[in-house]
C-alpha cells in the first residue's frame, strides 16, 4: 500500500510482525526513484527498481531507508524527516559511497580518449580483406549447391518456411549472390521478391502490408531482394516518412520477424558491407560495360554522396534489429566469391537446423 510522507517520498512498508510481509519503502523526490537502497549490517544489494517501484529479497535483517530523503521505517506504517534537494541527492551519494567502500577495487589504467579519433562501428570492425580464391569457390559452390537442393527437398517435407533477406550497399553483389543461392533449388520450392518503392495501394496500407503478402508458406523458401529494412534505410534517410515513423519501425520489425519465427518461419537476414572505394570501382566498371550499364543510375551516384549518413542508419539497423530469433550475418563483400560461399553456407547451415529440430 502506497502512503504518503512528510518528505514528498511514495513508498510501501515492510513488516516481519503478525506474518505480513511487505516491501520496502522506496523514495521517488529528487531523481531518486530508480534505487531502492537497503542500510542494514551488510549491504545486500542496490539496483533499479522494477515495476512496483521497489524490488530486493526478502533479508531478514534490514534497515528500510529512503537514503535520498533520510526517511527512516521504524515500524511499517510511519515515515518521517525531510530535507532539501540538493541535500538529499549529498546524502544519497555519499552513503552509497560509504556502504561499498568495502568492495576491492581493481586497477585501472585510463586511456586518455582522442577526441579527433571517430568512434568505431561494428561496420568499422568487418574484415574486408578476406578472399577466396576462383578454384576453391568453385569447388565449396558445387557442394554447396548440391546441399542446398536437398535441403530444400526436406524443408518440403517437413513444412517449414524460410524467409532470407538481402540487405547492402549499391553494387554489393545482392543479386549476384542471390543468383548463386538459387541456382540448384526447385523452381517450385522458392520465390524470388524484387523490393523496389511502394505502389499507391500499397502506400494506403501499414507497410509491412505488402511484405506480410509474400510471406513463404509451409515448406517453401521466399527470397527479398532488398526488404522492409527500407523503413529504416533509404526512407530515413530521404525523409520518405517521419522521424516517429521510423524509429517505430525498430519495433514493428522485430516483432514482426517474431511473429514469423514463433510460427516456425526460418529467417536468416544479409548486409552485405564493400566499402568506398570498392563500390566507386564498380559503378564505374559498370558505366564501362554496356551490358551492365543499366545497373547504375544518377540516384545511385546521389545516394553514394550521402554515405556516412547511410552508414549510420544501417549501424543502428544492424543493432536495434539483430535478435535471437534473426539474427543479421555481415557478408564480406568486398570479394564477391568470398560473400557467396559465405551466403550459402549460412542458408544451409539455418536450414539443417530447422529440419533437425522438426517443426
Amino acid at each position: 500500500m502506497a502512503e504518503d510522507v512528510s518528505c514528498g517520498a511514495v513508498g510501501v512498508g515492510q513488516v516481519r510482525g503478525g506474518g505480513v510481509r511487505r516491501r520496502e519503502v522506496v523514495c521517488i523526490v529528487h531523481g531518486c526513484d530508480d534505487y531502492v537502497f537497503r542500510v542494514s549490517r551488510d549491504v545486500r544489494w542496490a539496483g533499479p527498481s522494477d515495476a512496483d517501484g521497489c524490488r530486493g529479497d526478502d533479508a531478514e535483517s534490514f534497515d528500510g531507508r529512503c537514503v535520498g530523503c533520510d526517511a527512516r521505517n521504524g515500524s511499517g506504517s510511519s515515515f518521517g524527516g525531510s530535507r532539501e534537494p540538493g541535500e538529499a541527492l549529498v546524502a544519497f551519494n555519499q552513503r552509497l559511497r560509504d556502504s561499498l567502500a568495502w568492495l576491492p577495487q581493481p586497477e585501472v589504467t585510463a586511456v586518455p580518449a582522442d577526441p579527433h579519433q571517430p568512434r568505431q562501428t561494428i561496420l568499422d570492425r568487418v574484415e574486408l580483406s578476406l578472399a577466396l580464391q576462383r578454384d576453391e569457390y568453385k569447388q565449396q559452390l558445387d557442394r554447396l549447391q548440391q546441399r542446398l537442393f536437398h535441403l530444400e527437398h526436406e524443408l518440403y517435407v517437413a513444412r517449414v518456411p524460410a524467409v532470407i533477406v538481402y540487405q547492402g550497399w549499391d553494387a554489393a553483389g545482392k543479386g549476384g549472390n542471390i543468383r548463386r543461392l538459387t541456382h540448384g533449388l526447385d523452381p517450385r520450392g522458392y520465390e524470388v521478391v524484387p523490393v523496389g518503392p511502394p505502389n499507391a495501394e500499397e502506400k494506403a496500407r501499414h507497410y509491412l502490408w505488402r511484405f506480410w503478402r509474400n510471406v513463404p508458406k509451409a515448406g517453401h523458401i521466399t527470397i527479398f531482394d532488398r526488404s522492409w529494412y527500407g523503413r529504416v534505410l533509404v526512407e530515413r534517410i530521404e525523409g520518405l516518412c517521419s522521424e516517429d515513423e521510423w524509429q517505430r519501425a525498430y519495433r514493428e520489425i522485430n516483432e514482426f520477424e517474431r511473429q514469423l519465427t514463433d510460427f516456425g518461419t526460418v529467417v536468416v537476414k544479409f548486409w552485405l558491407h564493400i566499402d568506398q572505394q570498392e563500390q566507386l570501382r564498380r559503378f564505374e566498371a559498370r558505366q564501362q560495360t554496356p551490358h551492365k550499364q543499366w545497373k547504375i543510375t544518377e540516384e545511385d551516384w546521389r545516394n553514394r554522396q550521402k554515405w556516412d549518413r547511410y552508414e549510420a542508419a544501417v549501424v543502428d539497423m544492424l543493432q536495434r534489429t539483430s535478435t535471437t530469433y534473426g539474427p543479421w550475418t555481415i557478408l564480406e563483400a568486398n570479394c564477391k566469391l568470398y560473400a557467396r560461399i559465405k551466403a550459402l553456407r549460412t542458408v544451409a547451415d539455418a536450414l539443417q537446423k530447422a529440419v533437425a529440430s522438426g517443426p
